[in-house]
């Protein structure tokens, strides 16, 4: 086998084991996207991302799906940032709904004037899709709330509020001086990663109103892992006589499928 043979032999060798590499990494990320596991799917795009070398087409698939990632999860600050490289782009033409997503993190960001200038793009873009027009007109409305507020005020109730995610905050009584609500601060009881997150499981809380209208500080609903366990749970309602408590619980366990149940 003379130089050159053994030379070429070696290059197509190194390519094969590069793309063998980077197709691994590229389908473990599609399998958790596929998943919803959106936390895990976007270490693995990240790294999936940095094995390709002059495959701009899959680049810009993989950034896209970078950007799902980020708004399925809520962070609609990195998402804003990951859609403009990508709406600013020619990759916009292939795939339109980049534009409406970073039409839709501005806004989420209060950006209303230059979240109106990319739902206009989007709306010449692909002009028989309503959400064009129902952007810009939510954005203006935004616009007009912003400078003429109503009569009402929210305030901020230091006890329930936290700078972890709550939500979903329902009435338990037929007195509203109880609530229950959902959040993953550090007191609930699974302290896993939740693939889709990236932030800790969440549980339902509870809280009591005293006869100053001050709000008790929440603890769990109950504590026998009836309720709250290392899963899950979250948007917890009662039925009209409060007697039955109906909630979801999402399972993130190894070798089971990802899913929710009520």
């Amino acid at each position: 086998m003379n130089k050159f043979l053994a030379g070429f032999l070696f290059f197509i060798f190194s390519i094969s084991t590069a793309v063998t590499a980077q197709n691994k990494y590229t389908k473990a990320a599609d399998d958790a996207f596929a998943d919803q596991m959106y936390n895990l799917s976007l270490s693995r795009y990240q790294k999936a991302f940095s094995k390709i070398k002059n495959n701009k087409g899959e680049k810009d698939r993989i950034s896209f799906r970078m950007a799902e990632c980020y708004r399925m999860m809520n962070n609609m600050k990195k998402a804003m940032v990951a859609y403009k490289r990508l709406a600013t782009g020619k990759y916009a033409k292939q795939e339109p709904k980049v534009i409406l997503y970073y039409a839709d993190a501005l806004k989420c960001n209060g950006l209303y004037d230059e979240a109106i200038v990319q739902y206009q793009a989007y709306k010449e873009a692909v002009p028989k899709d309503e959400k064009g027009d129902i952007g810009i007109e939510s954005s203006k409305l935004a616009k007009e709330w912003m400078g003429n507020p109503s009569k009402y005020m929210v305030t901020w109730e230091k006890k329930l509020n936290s700078k972890d995610d709550d939500f979903a905050p329902a009435y338990s009584d037929k007195t509203h001086q109880n609530l229950i609500f959902t959040s993953d601060r550090p007191a609930s009881t699974g302290k896993d990663i939740d693939n889709w997150t990236g932030l800790e499981f969440s549980d339902i809380f509870m809280s009591r109103k005293d006869r100053k209208g001050d709000w008790s500080n929440p603890t769990l609903v109950d504590q026998t892992e009836t309720v709250d366990t290392k899963d899950n749970e979250g948007a917890g309602q009662f039925n009209s006589r409060y007697t039955t408590l109906y909630f979801t619980r999402c399972w993130n366990e190894a070798r089971k499928k990802d899913g929710c149940a009520i």
